[in-house]
Order: C-alpha cells, then structure tokens, then sequence
C-alpha cells in the first residue's frame, strides 16, 4: 500500500472537504503514479506550529512517493490536475499548496527520518500516539488523521 501524507492547518477545511479532497488524491495518484492502493495520512496542523516570513502560515502539503524514474511529464500532469482538483473543493489560492512527488526509496527515508532519531522509548510513544490518532480520527470522522504535536 502506497502512502500519502497531507498536512492541513486544524480546522481549515470541513470534514467532508477532507473527504472529497481525500478521493480526487487517491484518483489522481492511481491515474498518474501507481495503480495501488492508496492510504491517506492527514497531518493536523495548529497554526500555533506553521509560520512563513516569520508570521504564523500553514500551507496545505501534499507528500508522496513515486516509481524510480517516473518522468517529469507524468508528475507535470499529476500537480496540474491534483492543483486543479484541490483548488476547486478548498477555494484556496495554488500558491498556498504545495505537491511534493518523491522518488519511494527518498519517500520511505523522509517518512522513516523522524522515528530513527528518536531512543527506543521515544519510537514506542510516538507509535502509540499516532496509533491512538489514527484510529480515534477514523473512527470518529471516517479517515485517518493525527496531531502531529505528541503533547496534546
């Protein structure tokens, strides 16, 4: 299963944008990367934790992985129409989404970096916490999300 992370600012968007926003991702990965399947991890982001030109400022963010060598046409397409598909739920501007489309084994690095410079302790309760968000959000609003704070 191939997995998508997509950082929000908490409470920018309405449980079913999220959900609407959550398919047009997973469609247009499997039309322009990969026909697998796709798992939707949403980073909830306070906007006490974003800042840009030193003023608080969330974009949205899109990470993903791809094929080794996957061509520059095929990613062109994917932030064309995933920008364009965004766009139109959210009403936000493109220039406040950001795609990132990174080859797996740099993909896989940057999801793992985090937890390998944690002490074994410190992995066990990051694991636990967003094993905790994870199923308390989908159950509770019917996709997989998590505060990335481990302090709330």
């Amino acid at each position: 299963m191939e997995k998508v992370v997509i950082s929000i600012k908490a409470e920018q968007f309405s449980s079913q944008q999220i959900k609407s926003l959550e398919q047009v991702v997973i469609q247009n990965y499997k039309t322009f990367i990969s026909k697998n399947n796709v798992l939707i991890l949403w980073n909830i982001v306070s906007e006490a934790n974003g800042f840009s030109n030193f003023k608080p400022h969330i974009p949205s963010i899109i990470n993903m992985g791809c094929p080794i060598g996957f061509s520059q046409e095929k990613r062109v397409q994917m932030f064309e129409q995933c920008t364009k598909d965004w766009t139109s739920i959210t009403g936000q501007r493109s220039d406040e989404l950001l795609i990132s489309i990174i080859e797996q084994p740099l993909f896989k690095e940057f999801l793992d970096r985090n937890a390998n410079q944690l002490t074994q302790y410190g992995k066990l309760r990051l694991r636990l916490h967003l094993l905790k968000e994870l199923i308390s959000s989908k159950i509770s609003t019917g996709y997989y999300s998590f505060n990335s704070s481990i302090n709330n």
